[in-house]
């Protein structure tokens, strides 16, 4: 559970689920699509490449086609779907910037089988983010950090590592700064 922060909402604090093999394949098949699948997900689209590489009923991959419903989702909407989940967002600030109801985000969600979350209490939530910075101290200064674990260094401790990009796996930081701008 290291590669994911801690979602944090007026005192109340969740997990995301990790992703398995099975999840990202879910997506694959609904999707066919590797870019909006690692969009959704969070993941790099090596990654959703090598989910897809020794799977034995795998799809055709010929990008993703909206239904032919009046209402259906655009590619657009998923994208924001995904990205506004992977930061944290509730389904209801989701649903106001898509200008779709509550239960069609969450439905959407559920049915694209991105990853629920877990209400957690504070202390585990504070035990999670310790474990998070121990890994990121204890590792070399040339390893990649995920975002997670940068969240929760100082400007100081992330000066001269390298860490991911907040919901875009496919970017990193080499971070250089003496304590301008923010993480």
């Amino acid at each position: 559970m290291l590669e994911c922060a801690v979602i944090t909402r007026n005192d109340r604090f969740w997990l995301p689920q990790s992703l398995t093999l099975q999840m990202i394949r879910k997506v694959m098949r609904l999707t066919r699509d590797f870019t909006l699948t690692s969009e959704l997900l969070g993941i790099t689209i090596e990654g959703a490449e090598a989910a897809y590489g020794d799977w034995d009923k795998a799809p055709v991959m010929h990008g993703y086609r909206k239904s032919g419903r009046e209402k259906g989702w655009q590619r657009d909407e998923l994208t924001i779907l995904g990205q506004m989940w992977n930061r944290g967002e509730q389904a209801g600030e989701i649903a106001k910037k898509l200008k779709r109801s509550r239960s069609s985000v969450s439905g959407k969600r559920r049915a694209l089988g991105l990853p629920a979350r877990t209400q957690v209490s504070r202390e585990t939530a504070e035990k999670h983010k310790t474990e998070l910075r121990n890994s990121a101290l204890k590792s070399n200064k040339k390893t990649i950090l995920t975002w997670a674990q940068a969240s929760v260094l100082t400007r100081k401790e992330l000066r001269g590592r390298t860490y991911r990009v907040r919901c875009c796996r496919n970017l990193s930081i080499n971070h250089i700064s003496t304590g301008h701008g923010h993480v």
